[in-house]
C-alpha cells in the first residue's frame, strides 16, 4: 500500500476492541507517551455496508502481529462519508489509488456502501472539486 501522508494521530480499528485490548492500549500509551486512545474503534460503525475483509491489504507485519488496512476504495468512501475539513487532503491523496472510473462511479459506490444516507445530487461535483 502506498503512503499517503507521513503520520497519523491514531490508528482506527474496524472491529470493536474488547476491554483487555483497551487496557493494553492504555498501558502502551503511558509507556510510550502516546494519546490514550492511539488505537481505537471509533471508525468501526462507519465501515461501508459493502466492506469485505478479504479486500483488505496486509500492511507490514511481525511474527506476532498482523495489520491489515481497508482497500483504497473503502478508505475513500469512509473519508467521503465523514467529509470533515480534515478529510479533504486525505480524499485528494487517496483518489489516485482508487479504481473508480469517475466521480459519478464513486457516488454510485458511496450509496451502495451507505444506503441510509440521503441522496445528494451535488455529491459528484463535491468529489470533483476536492480531487
Amino acid at each position: 500500500m502506498a503512503r499517503v501522508r507521513d503520520a497519523t494521530r491514531d490508528v482506527d480499528s474496524g472491529k470493536r476492541l474488547d476491554a483487555a485490548v483497551v487496557a493494553a492500549v492504555a498501558r502502551v500509551a503511558v509507556r510510550h507517551d502516546l494519546a490514550p486512545r492511539w488505537l481505537n474503534d471509533s471508525a468501526a460503525p462507519f465501515l461501508p455496508a459493502t466492506f469485505v475483509m478479504n479486500d483488505c491489504v496486509v500492511l507490514p507485519t511481525t511474527p506476532t502481529l498482523r495489520v491489515v488496512g481497508v482497500s483504497w476504495n473503502d478508505l475513500f468512501l469512509m473519508k467521503l462519508n465523514a467529509s470533515r475539513a480534515v478529510d479533504t487532503d486525505d480524499i485528494t491523496a487517496i483518489w489516485p489509488h482508487c479504481t473508480f472510473e469517475s466521480p459519478e462511479a464513486a457516488v454510485e459506490a458511496f450509496y451502495e456502501a451507505y444506503p441510509l444516507e440521503n441522496f445528494d445530487e451535488f455529491l459528484a461535483d463535491h468529489i470533483r472539486n476536492i480531487i
